[in-house]
């Protein structure tokens, strides 16, 4: 499926205050991944070009979308120094925001190690 949402624009999104929502579990796993302790050290770190070489891996549906609207979310891996992370992410169509669904370790094997 082709990429639904450009990743620029969640990037400037997170410069801007009440735009993106950092999901419970994404906000976890960035503190025990890669030791950003606060939803907004999520943001700042996306918007501060934390998000090294990003590469879209693919888009789906949000299978678990509690509403009947077609949601689709894109997910990227990406580097941060020694660190292969995995980020995915959607636009609401309902709220107007972001949504970091997932932000963590990238459990695929790396392609720098291929």
């Amino acid at each position: 499926m082709a990429i639904a949402y450009d990743l620029n624009d969640l990037i400037k999104a997170c410069g801007e205050i009440n735009r993106v929502v950092v999901l419970g579990k994404a906000e976890r796993s960035a503190r025990d991944d890669f030791g950003l302790l606060t939803k907004k050290a999520v943001l700042d770190f996306i918007y501060n070009d934390g998000l090294e070489k990003p590469q879209h891996i693919n888009t789906k549906r949000w299978e678990q979308n509690p509403d009947t609207d077609l949601i689709l979310i894109d997910a990227y891996s990406f580097y941060s120094g020694p660190k292969h992370g995995y980020l995915a992410f959607f636009h609401s169509p309902k709220t107007g925001k972001w949504l970091i669904k997932s932000f963590k370790l990238n459990r695929d094997a790396e392609p720098r190690n291929k």
